[in-house]
């Protein structure tokens, strides 16, 4: 079986109160959002994130 990779962009914006905390959104995919304590935590929080929603598309 072959695996299709499809990509979604992610836009990362970091908090403005200085905590350092990220949000995440994917606009192409509505209603996937994330967040994370810091830039990679975002990232990893981001990836679950997509995963699981296109999983239960």
């Amino acid at each position: 079986m072959r695996y299709q990779h499809m990509y979604y962009p992610a836009t990362f914006m970091p908090h403005e109160d200085g905590s350092g905390r990220y949000d995440v959104a994917f606009f192409d995919i509505p209603g996937c959002y994330s967040q994370g304590q810091d830039l990679e935590h975002a990232l990893i929080m981001a990836q679950e994130a997509l995963s699981l929603h296109v999983s239960s598309m």
